[in-house]
């Protein structure tokens, strides 16, 4: 059986056995998106009118019912092309739902990495959390969906993963500064930077390490680039990097629980939606319910109605017998 992966941090990409497949979906945007969308829900069943309601967002549309069956139709044909046997189960349709595959064996780098902060968050040992977030670090190469990121479902998760992202690397600068490994603290703040150029506290972070190491002009360095960029709030001198650095982890604290309160409100708000979700699903369900009692109870009248005429006659038949 075939390795499917699905990248979507920092670019998409679908992947079998290594090997990137789906080429095509690159010259149909509204195809991708339906990919894309239909994966972030989990297997989660999407109606017809959720989906089109999605994907043609405050867009005009003559018939956009059509356009997604266009859309199914050609992204099928793409999977038919390339022979990805694999693949063509992967989105499941029924009666006005659309579903991607939940018994498809696929890896997501979204829900390792969601994974892996759970499992981190509730580890009693501190290493065993700390090489959780060493993994999350590696699979987050950068936003969610950076090609979609304006769309309305891509930008809640997008902010909620990279909240994610900065604790696990927080997390893991502390790690590395209490066993002094500063090269590593370079490292992991250079990467940083080019996904997060304006934050502050990794600009200090990398010249306190840097200074450790002796390596003072590559600090003076970062520390020009840093007042450059205008996310040092002062001017700073290398040598007092340590006093400022304190501030800005103060200061980094504050700005955690504005995230942390942020994302509690997401989390509602993706409840809200998913609890609507299945109220409307169930009312679906029930008015499909009842259209089927109806239908049984007009047979079962008709064939009632039918029935009347022939027991008459056999009442009459009977009484004219009696009468003799």
């Amino acid at each position: 059986m075939a390795d499917i992966e699905i990248r979507m941090l920092g670019k998409f990409e679908i992947l079998m056995d290594g090997k990137p497949v789906l080429a095509a979906l690159k010259q149909s945007r509204k195809a991708t998106m339906l990919i894309q969308y239909l994966v972030l829900q989990k297997g989660e069943k999407v109606t017809h009118k959720d989906l089109t309601d999605t994907l043609w967002n405050g867009e005009r549309s003559t018939n956009p019912d059509m356009a997604l069956r266009a859309i199914m139709h050609r992204f099928r044909n793409m999977i038919d092309a390339e022979g990805l046997k694999e693949l063509e189960t992967c989105i499941i349709t029924s009666r006005g739902y659309y579903q991607w595959n939940p018994t498809m064996e696929c890896r997501v780098d979204v829900f390792e990495m969601e994974a892996l902060m759970e499992e981190a968050r509730r580890q009693l040992n501190p290493a065993a959390a700390v090489a959780r977030y060493e993994r999350v670090l590696e699979l987050y190469a950068g936003r969610l969906l950076p090609m979609s990121c304006n769309e309305p479902w891509v930008e809640t998760r997008s902010l909620t993963l990279h909240v994610q992202y900065r604790i696990a690397l927080f997390q893991v600068l502390e790690a590395c500064k209490r066993k002094g490994e500063n090269e590593r603290i370079v490292t992991l703040c250079r990467r940083a930077i080019e996904l997060d150029p304006y934050e502050e506290r990794l600009y200090l972070e990398m010249i306190q390490a840097l200074e450790a190491l002796g390596r003072h002009e590559q600090a003076l360095e970062m520390t020009r680039r840093g007042n450059a960029m205008g996310c040092l709030h002062h001017a700073v001198e290398p040598e007092r990097v340590g006093v400022v650095s304190r501030q800005a982890r103060q200061a980094d604290r504050q700005r955690r629980m504005e995230e942390a309160r942020v994302q509690e409100q997401q989390r509602k708000q993706e409840e809200q939606k998913k609890k609507t979700l299945r109220e409307k699903q169930q009312a679906a369900q029930a008015a499909k319910a009842v259209k089927a009692a109806k239908a049984a109870t007009s047979t079962t009248e008709a064939g009632r109605v039918g029935d009347r005429p022939y027991a008459r006659g056999r009442a009459y038949k009977a009484d004219r017998y009696d009468e003799t």
